[in-house]
């Protein structure tokens, strides 16, 4: 009968990780990192002190202690093997993971696994992928695209070079540092402009919006509220809301004031 004990040790409130031990029918365990979110400390700030998140630069400094006590990683399935009593593994062997598949786990841990040859499993929630669950979306050649509305480049090595080139064209560039994306569009394409070809009546409207892209309903509206801390929004919103593991309930909260206030 294969043994398992879980878990030995959790820091996941304090340190952004969980860590577990596996053991084999010898008695023999492996440890297992798993991991939610890294971010970098500024982009920290922005959620609660509670959340499932650990900075890149500790992160860093994980993987870098891990190599120095000669740790070497190995995959789920040489896990499965090595539980069924099917298979060895060294004892300097780590099992690392991620769960929720977040971008920034790529675009900041990767490196670092990558400079030390370091394996992981990242667990994807599947059911965020069905986008189009009605199949309403077709797969279209870029040349045979007549005219563009926005271009979205969801990676890239270095943002700051490619904006200063697009800049030279006539569109308009947002860089949203949350997700890591570039977004383009035409000038005088935005939420407000949309709005005002609605035929909608504009005279009094509350908008709630969190970067660049809000900003135009910002300047116009009665009543604005900024989810967030992006500055060009806090110098003309009405009201803030922070983002913590509060956010939503505060938003629903603050759409029940204002509905009372103006509604």
């Amino acid at each position: 009968m294969v043994k398992k004990r879980f878990p030995l040790f959790f820091f996941f409130i304090l340190w952004g990780f969980t860590i577990t031990k596996v053991y084999s029918k010898t008695k023999q365990g492996i440890p297992v990192l798993m991991y939610h979110h890294i971010l970098q400390t500024h982009e920290k700030k922005k959620f609660g002190k509670h959340a499932p998140i650990i900075t890149s630069e500790m992160f860093a400094e994980q993987m870098k202690l891990l190599h120095e006590h000669g740790y070497i990683t190995v995959s789920l399935e040489q896990l499965e093997q090595f539980v069924e009593g099917k298979a060895m593994l060294p004892r300097n062997s780590v099992v690392i993971t991620f769960d929720d598949g977040y971008l920034r786990n790529f675009t900041y841990a990767y490196p670092i696994l990558k400079k030390y040859n370091y394996k992981t499993t990242i667990f994807t929630i599947t059911g965020n992928m069905n986008v189009d669950p009605h199949k309403l979306a077709n797969r279209v050649e870029i040349d045979q695209i007549e005219s563009f509305i926005k271009i979205v480049v969801l990676s890239c090595n270095n943002f700051e070079e490619l904006s200063k080139r697009i800049t030279q064209l006539d569109v308009t560039i947002h860089y949203h540092s949350a997700e890591d994306i570039l977004d383009i569009t035409y000038k005088e394409v935005n939420k407000m402009a949309a709005l005002e070809q609605s035929g909608l009546s504009l005279e009094t409207f509350i908008c709630f919006g969190n970067d660049m892209n809000d900003l135009p309903l910002f300047q116009k509206a009665h009543h604005s509220v900024v989810i967030g801390e992006y500055e060009p929004l806090l110098m003309i919103a009405k009201d803030q809301i922070s983002v913590d593991e509060q956010v939503e309930k505060n938003i629903i909260s603050k759409l029940q004031e204002l509905s009372t206030i103006f509604g």
